[in-house]
This record gives C-alpha cells, sequence and structure tokens, in this order.
C-alpha cells in the first residue's frame, strides 16, 4: 500500500477511536490508569494492522502500559567514547543497554527502564527520565520509546493525551509491505523468536525472513556483540521452537551455574555456520544500528534506497577503497574478518553508515556523491586540527552540510586557517551556568538550535585581533589518510 495512503490512515481521528474501542474491549481496565501512562507495541500495532486489512478481531494477548518517571536524580552512568563535551551533549537517542531498557533522549536525558508489573493482562512498565533541567513532558519520549523497540511491526503506540497514534518510519514500512523487519538487535535469539511469532500471529508476507535472520546472524560480528546469553526464562520459552532455534543459533557447553545449587541460570550461544554477504568483511559496525542501516540500503533491496545505495557505493570506492568482491560461506569462529580494524574501508574519519548509530535519520534525506566527498573532506581537515567532527552533526546529511557551511565561514580563513582560539572560547563559554541551554543545543541534531547557539555564544565575545589564534595548516603530503592516499584539498575546505 502506498505510504502516503498509510500515514493519511494512521492521522485519522477515526482510526484512533476504532483503536481504543477494540481495547476497551480486550481489556479496558488500561482506564484507570492516567492518560500520561503510553500503551505502545503489539496490542496497538496488531489492532492497526487487522483494521487496515478488513479484520474483525485483532490479537490482543496484552497490554503494555509505560509510565515515564521525571527525576532529577541520575539514575545510570554509562562511558560514552570521545572528550567530556560530547559525551554530555550529544544527542544519540540510540538503544545502549537491550530491547527498551536504556538509552538517551533527545536532550541528553539518561532514560531506562527500572521495573515491569503485571495486572492480569496489563503490563506496567516504569521508565525513569533523568531529566536535570527544563520542563518535564512525558509525551516526549513517547515516540523516542518506539525507536528502541526490535521489531518494525511492534514501533506504535497511542497519546490518550492528545488522542493521537503515535508511529515511526518504521511501523509504516511495516504496513506498506506488510513485511516484519528487525530495527533493533541486542537480544538476537529473543528477536529471532518475537519475529517468528509475530508472521504466524499476523500471517505476514515472509518472503524476507531469511533475509531478516541473516541480519540478525551477522549481528555477531559487530564490535562488542560477542556471544549472548539467555536465562532460564526464555530457555523454557524456545523449547517449543527447537528446530527453528537449531538452525540459527548453536549453544555453547559452558554454562552458568548458581554457586550453591549448581543448576544452570545463563545458557550462553551464538550463530551457527551462515553465508557472509557480500563486502560486510570491508566494513567496521560500530553497533547493531549501523549494520541495521547498511541492510536497509543494500541487502532489503527496497527500491526507495536504490539511488542511496548507488551514490554510497561510489563514495566508498572512490573515497575509502571499497572493492567488489563475492564471499563464500563463513564460520563464525573466523573473527578475523571483522576484528582486524586496520583493513576496513571506514576505520577512521566520516563513515555516513555508522554516523546512523548517533544520528538515527541521518540518511533520511536526497543525497548525492558530492555531498558526501564535501563532508569527508572537511572532517579530515577538522580531525587534522584537533577537532571532534562530529561536534557538528546534525539529523540528516543535507543539515549536517548547513553546520558545517556556518562553520566554514565563521571559524575557517579563506587561506584555510582554523580560527581554534576562538572556537575554543565558545566552547569554553558554554560550559557556564548562564549558557548551558547553548551547551545542550550545540549537542543538539536540530541544525538549527545548534547553528543558533553559535551565533549567540560568537557574538557575546569580546573578541580582539589579539585574541584570534590562527591554527596552523600543515602542507597537503603530510595529510595523507586512509586508503588511497587520500589527501586534504585547500580548495574543497574554502568553496565548501
Amino acid at each position: 500500500m502506498d505510504r502516503k495512503k498509510i500515514i493519511e490512515f494512521l492521522e485519522k481521528e477515526e482510526t484512533y477511536n476504532k483503536v481504543l474501542s477494540f481495547l476497551n474491549s480486550k481489556c479496558g481496565d488500561f482506564n484507570d490508569y492516567p492518560d500520561e501512562y503510553f500503551i505502545a507495541g503489539g496490542s496497538i500495532a496488531n489492532t492497526l494492522h487487522c483494521i487496515l486489512n478488513g479484520g474483525e478481531s485483532p490479537v490482543i494477548n496484552d497490554l503494555d502500559l509505560f509510565y515515564f518517571h521525571h527525576t532529577r536524580q541520575q539514575v545510570w552512568l554509562h562511558d560514552q567514547p570521545g572528550d567530556n563535551f560530547i559525551q554530555q551533549t550529544i544527542n544519540n537517542t540510540i538503544n545502549l543497554d537491550g530491547y527498551s531498557r536504556v538509552w538517551y533522549g533527545s536532550n541528553g536525558e539518561e532514560i531506562s527502564m527500572t521495573s515491569s508489573e503485571r495486572f492480569g493482562d496489563i503490563n506496567k512498565i516504569t521508565i525513569n527520565v533523568h531529566l536535570y533541567q527544563g520542563e518535564f513532558n512525558p509525551s516526549d519520549y513517547y515516540e523516542q520509546l518506539l525507536n528502541t523497540f526490535d521489531l518494525n511491526c511492534c514501533a506504535v503506540g497511542i497519546d490518550r493525551v492528545s488522542k493521537k497514534i503515535i508511529y515511526t518510519k518504521h511501523f509504516v514500512d511495516f504496513l506498506s509491505h506488510n513485511k516484519i523487519e528487525v530495527i533493533n538487535i541486542t537480544h538476537p535469539l529473543q528477536t529471532a523468536v518475537r519475529m517468528k511469532k509475530k508472521a504466524e500471529e499476523l500471517k505476514t508476507d515472509t518472503s524476507n525472513f531469511k533475509t531478516e535472520m541473516s541480519l540478525i546472524q551477522h549481528s555477531f560480528l559487530v564490535t562488542g556483540m560477542g556471544r549472548k546469553a539467555i536465562g532460564l526464562e526464555w530457555s523454557s520459552k524456545i523449547k517449543s521452537h527447537t528446530d527453528f532455534i537449531d538452525e540459527y543459533f548453536v549453544f555453547d557447553e559452558v554454562q552458568t551455574g548458581n554457586i550453591v545449587t549448581g543448576e544452570p541460570t545463563l545458557f550462553y550461544y551464538g550463530p551457527t555456520n551462515f553465508i557472509l554477504n557480500p563486502a560486510t568483511h570491508q566494513f567496521k559496525f560500530k553497533g547493531s544500528h549501523s549494520l541495521i542501516s547498511f541492510w536497509d540500503i543494500f541487502i532489503r533491496g527496497k527500491k526507495e534506497n536504490e539511488k542511496k545505495g548507488n551514490e554510497l557505493i561510489k563514495f566508498y570506492m572512490e573515497k575509502m577503497g571499497l572493492k567488489v568482491t563475492t564471499d563464500s560461506g563463513v564460520k563464525y569462529e573466523n573473527r578475523n574478518l571483522h576484528s582486524d580494524t586496520s583493513k576496513k574501508i571506514n576505520r577512521t574519519n566520516f563513515d555516513p553508515i555508522n554516523l546512523v548509530g548517533l544520528s538515527p535519520n541521518y540518511l533520511d534525506c536526497d543525497f548525492d556523491f558530492d555531498d558526501l566527498r564535501k563532508i569527508y573532506t572537511i572532517n579530515l581537515y577538522f580531525t587534522e586540527n584537533g577537532i571532534d567532527p562530529a561536534i557538528f552533526l546534525a539529523d540528516t546529511i543535507k543539515n549536517h552540510i548547513k553546520v558545517l557551511t556556518y562553520i566554514r565561514k565563521n571559524f575557517i580563513t579563506e587561506t584555510g586557517l582554523f580560527k581554534s582560539g576562538i572556537f575554543q572560547k565558545v566552547i569554553n563559554r558554554s560550559y557556564s551556568n548562564e549558557e548551558k541551554n547553548h551547551r545542550i543545543n550545540l549537542g543538539s541534531l536540530d541544525y538549527k538550535k545548534k547553528i543558533k547557539s553559535f551565533k549567540l555564544l560568537v557574538n557575546g565575545l569580546w573578541i580582539k585581533d589579539k585574541w584570534l589564534h590562527k591554527h596552523s595548516f600543515k602542507n597537503k603530503n603530510q595529510l595523507r589518510f586512509g586508503l588511497g592516499g587520500n589527501v586534504i584539498d585547500l580548495n574543497d575546505i574554502v568553496e565548501f
């Protein structure tokens, strides 16, 4: 079905009322909870799928009710790479510790699932939001929560305060193609079983099932994923799926046991042998989001991604040394394919696939080879001048270029020298209590907020000529990065 028609369907008041009516008939106890509690996941998704396809009775096993609890006390700590400026302000809105358990909010909030309580058909899930300053509004976190779900068929909910359906682009994809896709991989085996059950439950098109299972198996080769474990609860759940599990996963003989009884409590597993998709061994994926982005553009075969795929392939081949290759089967034990960082084409500098891990919508725009080349070139420049390029990141490639254009005009001279003294004063000023909002905006993915704060901070400086410190630019021959001897061209910087 056409995406535009699906969005119109989801936006209709009539659709919202139908969903609410179905829920009331199945488990109306949710009305005992405040409207701010967000109903999301399978109950809403299954109902919408049923209505859209002319069904009479949606499958509603239970109802997940999410309560967002505001706290000014820090609830968890997580070390991120990069300097303190980026660590404290970058808004990566990515899942850090499992399926909807811990992630960052769009303004740098630390958000964590803290408890789950069962009341009949109601599953009440409490989520702590550590928002140190600013006004707290639970509805700000509805869509952010949906973006942490593992399957596209679940990424939807209803906002009972505003009386509307909250959905993501992934859920629109699901309704459009009637195919379930993996959108997060933290617990591969659990996601695989859930996908199989959902496909059977909703009677979806399963022609892509093998492709999605291949993605789940490839996730074990992503940096930091490694072997996984399940506990007693999931060990019991998968007993009815033995043949399916044995086809895609293999369990280790080593188990973690109870120190008193000796009974096993954790069971470790990895993928069975699988076919390595072409070119994946040349990439270093910094997280599951990057791998999924790669899959979306190059593997899933969606027509809307053909142009993006062609532009990215051209960029990777001309700028980063991607080689055309055909791969055969590979065993999971052969870790050298992904562990040898020095052989990865995207091991340094700008990589659009990996930036999706920091900015989920980075590739959701029209872009071409020249856009990619410009960002790649200026990021080399920033790296050489000791500036982390992630500071200038925006939500999409096109908006990233707008930020970089502003930075080039205001912090780089016509001869290619970086005004590091002024730039450092701007960053330092953002640390003051009076400028905390600007500090948050500098780390925002909203390019308008970012540029506005840069402007206000720059205009607020009392700049004298003697304060200007121009960082010397090294000779071209000293600026060789990556494969193929790429160099920074000053003309690219000046004309950007």
